[in-house]
């Protein structure tokens, strides 16, 4: 089903500005994407990269995830992802970041396209455009982007999340685009719909916590206010999809390892009041940091969606004011309850917020509502607006045009000069890394086995080596070089 439709305003003038806008837009947030891209170039093995190439090197690609599985987490998609990246080598990071981005930009721009109708050039450049938008504010805005996305172990474990997501809700889009071909959902997409879900929740204790609340409130509102044409299609997807994500929850929690990891991190909260309690106010906490962290990210995720479909959108409905305020407070309500399911598993497992690098999962929900309610408020901005006024529109386009501007100087491009600025550190931190990779690797070869390299600067709150030869990372970093030991000096 197609939701919302683009002006059917195809004169010259009209599409000249189109173009101009969309060229501006594209190049702006395209700007800020390669910049990450380029930085991630730099990447290398980092803490826990070392512990995960070296099972595989020992047990394995299943040995591997059978051992940690056992041993330390119940994720068993991510440990897949680590064990197959372990196959590649130190190489595979420097390019992760580009191909997790890559696959980010065609599965959301895809989903993006399933709300839009109308001629061929509206709805796909307008799909990429707010694809790159959502894309470019949720990693600008993220807690901690050097562990969310720069590091090979943190990007396979959550960034998967918000990629999945963005693929599933285009597949329920696509299907219920369907409805005028088939009465009921096809049995192949209902085990699709089964069987990504239930891969998607392997990835992190915090997405299928996230994506079983998500898939059961979307069960319930498909139930209560879905047109029954719909409902044929949408219902049956949303419960196997539910189905699949409950048996990923299952596997996740029954995991032996999550009490191995419990013992050394933290105690788990017991109490349903306390549970409760501190979830609701660890997600408020989350969601004020995220506002005061990157304010005018947030400002931009907003306001450009407003401008853009103001501009050059509209909607055919007849305006329920009433209707629109119980929306909106309801999907504030939605919103909320979805960012503290992200919150939930942190505050039941040791009873704190949630870790930074996690915290790209629920930003890329916040993103998401901000581009949403930005964009329905200049539909309903323009419905609102007297006649005389929309008659004076080269005005408006000129006023529209000029904030445009400024959003992306303030937004996109100012956040590729921030990303880029971070190159020369980045050089000097991968440079270092290789020399010590050689170095150890030549020490070897004349048979030193007991080792003292060079300390690397801190980045991201990442670990390095320590002093400590019997340190869980030293140990992981000589397993991983094939020595007896190393310290960093």
């Amino acid at each position: 089903m197609n939701f919302f439709i683009p002006q059917n305003r195809l004169t010259y003038r009209y599409f000249a500005q189109f173009v101009i806008w969309s060229l501006l837009s594209v190049v702006s947030f395209s700007m800020a994407l390669v910049a990450h891209v380029y930085i991630g170039h730099f990447s290398r093995y980092l803490a826990d990269d070392f512990c995960l190439t070296g099972n595989v090197q020992s047990m394995g690609v299943l040995g591997a995830v059978k051992a940690l599985y056992i041993s330390w987490t119940g994720t068993p998609s991510s440990l897949i992802a680590f064990s197959v990246a372990g196959l590649f080598g130190p190489n595979l990071p420097s390019v992760l970041p580009a191909l997790a981005l890559l696959l980010w930009l065609v599965g959301l721009t895809w989903t993006v396209r399933q709300f839009f109708q109308g001629n061929r050039l509206y709805p796909a450049v307008t799909a990429l455009i707010f694809a790159e938008l959502i894309i470019y504010a949720t990693l600008d805005s993220a807690p901690n982007v050097i562990q969310s996305f720069y590091w090979q172990t943190g990007m396979l474990k959550y960034l998967p999340s918000p990629i999945l997501l963005s693929i599933y809700v285009g597949f329920i889009a696509y299907s219920l685009k369907r409805i005028g071909r088939h009465s009921v959902a096809l049995p192949w997409l209902v085990v699709i719909s089964a069987g990504f879900t239930f891969m998607a929740g392997g990835f992190s204790e915090t997405y299928v916590a996230l994506q079983t609340g998500m898939l059961l409130l979307a069960v319930v509102i498909c139930l209560i206010g879905v047109p029954t044409a719909a409902k044929r299609i949408a219902l049956p997807l949303l419960i196997a999809g539910l189905i699949g994500s409950v048996l990923a929850l299952v596997v996740v929690v029954i995991a032996p390892g999550n009490q191995v990891r419990q013992s050394h991190v933290g105690s788990p909260t017991n109490n349903a009041y306390s549970l409760i309690a501190l979830s609701l106010l660890y997600t408020f906490q989350f969601i004020k940091e995220s506002l005061l962290r990157s304010p005018l990210t947030v400002m931009v995720s907003f306001l450009f969606p407003l401008l853009f479909s103001f501009q050059w959108h509209s909607w055919p409905l007849v305006l329920n004011y009433k209707k629109i305020f119980w929306l909106f407070g309801l999907s504030c309500v939605v919103g909320y309850l979805l960012v503290m399911f992200c919150v939930a598993p942190s505050v039941y497992a040791i009873a704190s917020p949630l870790v930074p690098r996690a915290g790209v999962i629920p930003q890329f929900l916040l993103i998401c509502f901000m581009v949403g309610w930005g964009y329905f408020a200049g539909l309903l901005l323009k419905q609102s607006l007297p006649l005389s006024w929309k008659k004076a529109s080269p005005c408006w386009t000129i006023f529209a045009s000029a904030f445009l501007i400024v959003f992306l100087v303030v937004g996109p491009v100012a956040s590729t000069k921030r990303t880029f600025s971070l190159a020369p550190m980045a050089k000097m931190y991968a440079s270092i890394w290789d020399e010590r990779d050689a170095g150890i690797k030549s020490a070897k070869a004349q048979g030193h086995m007991n080792l003292a390299v060079p300390a690397l600067p801190p980045i991201g709150g990442i670990e390095d080596l320590g002093s400590d030869p019997n340190y869980w990372l030293n140990n992981c970093v000589a397993k991983y070089y094939g020595i007896y030991s190393i310290v960093a000096q």
